[in-house]
């Protein structure tokens, strides 16, 4: 059983300039709709204590996304918004246990806006980020490191995974 639901046609009902959704657990997204969060005029912010995963149907916002959790996010369903950027942190108390995994044939798109990750490793090799004429900013969370191909150090990117981000300009940074 879970503790605090919001469905979709739900949202719809929410007016608000940030909504947060706080939980010290874990986060299911799961079909969230463009159209539902159009009331929500600048961030819709979603907060887990654990692991925070988009799954079962894809979800899009009208305004920015920002994605928090301790313990990784895991993306199996398309995410896109209308305006305003997408932040995920996988990763936010930096203690080096959060992965942003995107899995096969789900995809980040931020709508030609800034995307914005941090994290401790990420997985996107069947999965794609897509900033597009925009930047897209990938963030070592625990600062040990970028290894680039075969190097294996903090947040590692493979050849397969450098081809699976689609940006005017990509910033990696520890």
């Amino acid at each position: 059983s879970l503790g605090l639901t919001a469905s979709d046609s739900e949202l719809v009902n929410i007016t608000a300039g940030n909504l947060t959704f706080v939980t010290t657990g874990n986060v299911t997204v799961d079909g969230v709709s463009s159209t539902n969060t159009t009331n929500i005029s600048n961030t819709f912010t979603i907060q887990a204590g654990n692991q925070l995963t988009f799954a079962n149907n894809d979800s899009a916002f009208q305004n920015a996304l920002d994605a928090q959790a301790n313990s990784g996010i895991t993306v199996s369903r398309n995410i896109s918004i209308v305006n305003g950027g997408i932040n995920l942190d996988a990763d936010v108390d930096n203690t080096g246990g959060g992965t942003l995994i995107v899995d096969s044939n789900a995809n980040v798109d931020s709508n030609n806006l800034g995307l914005s990750i941090t994290a401790d490793d990420i997985d996107i090799t069947a999965g794609n980020l897509n900033s597009g004429s925009n930047t897209t900013t990938i963030t070592d969370s625990d600062g040990t490191g970028i290894g680039f191909g075969n190097v294996t150090l903090g947040l590692n990117l493979s050849d397969a995974e450098l081809a699976n981000i689609s940006s005017e300009n990509l910033t990696l940074e520890t």
